[in-house]
């Protein structure tokens, strides 16, 4: 009978506690977040692993894995409600090749959502989804 208490008071604890794994929420987007998904061109589609990382300073860099030294952007970063603005800025850069493929990029705009865990890149031929690396 004690074993049978002990097991029901257990259970009862277990459902208090919660067994849904709930998004984490964080104050502020500020953070690193890792991201896949597909760049879509004419001559076809490649799936993309990509790292952002949203500074305190309001500077960012995001990395795209399979571009290697090319795939790096730095730049600045501003927020309006839910929306994000990442602007590039060849200044930032040291790579002369890499400064001059930047000077030609337009600002991005991606959505981030309430808890500040998750971000969609849906601009042009690429769509990401970035997902807070502290929430994993």
């Amino acid at each position: 009978m004690k074993t049978l208490t002990s097991l029901i008071a257990c259970s009862i604890l277990i459902l208090a506690c919660g067994c849904s794994k709930k998004a984490a929420s964080f104050n502020s987007p500020e953070g690193t977040y890792d991201g896949k998904g597909t760049f879509n061109a004419d001559m076809g589609s490649m799936k993309v692993t990509a790292t952002l990382v949203l500074n305190a300073d309001k500077t960012y860099e995001m990395n795209l894995k399979e571009l290697g030294t090319l795939g790096k952007e730095v730049g600045n970063w501003s927020q309006s409600g839910q929306q994000i603005t990442l602007t590039p800025d060849p200044s930032k850069i040291t790579n002369e090749t890499l400064k001059a493929m930047s000077s030609n990029k337009r600002p991005h705009t991606v959505t981030i959502n309430a808890e500040n865990s998750e971000i969609s890149w849906l601009d042009g031929p690429m769509n990401l989804k970035f997902t807070r690396a502290e929430a994993k």
